[in-house]
């Protein structure tokens, strides 16, 4: 099937919410003050979902956001914070949550409800899937 948004626009080389990567090597500090594995697991994963919503550059990592997140959500196994058996699958929930959000605040009626809000919202949003995990 070919996406017709894409037809007449040059060939894209990036992810079209910006530079997921930059904005994860940024957001290192954060992750370096977090201490102990279980706890740096659970940031990586909230710094994915933070830095989609902030629509942060793409570049070239060679992972895509939809792969970064299945390599944090890895991380939160291997800490020991998320059961094995909960694993498989978990990245449709925690991706379709943040997307939608996302897609809601620009596409849809939760822009200007939320409006500077939105940092806000997402923590919430964030802990509402680390929780479900």
């Amino acid at each position: 099937m070919t996406d017709v948004s894409s037809i007449g626009r040059p060939a894209r080389n990036t992810y079209r919410h910006g530079d997921l990567r930059r904005a994860l090597l940024e957001a290192g500090l954060e992750l370096a003050r977090a201490g102990g594995p279980a706890a740096v697991a659970r940031a990586s994963v909230r710094a994915v979902g933070m830095c989609y919503l902030r629509f942060a550059k793409a570049g070239d990592s060679g992972l895509n956001p939809f792969e970064l997140l299945g390599a944090a959500l890895d991380g939160l196994v291997t800490a020991g914070v998320l059961p094995p058996e909960r694993r498989p699958g978990a990245e449709f929930l925690a991706w379709s949550a943040v997307h939608g959000l996302a897609m809601l605040v620009i596409d849809g009626p939760l822009g200007p409800a939320i409006g500077p809000r939105l940092l806000q919202v997402g923590q919430r949003l964030l802990d509402m899937v680390e929780n479900g995990l």
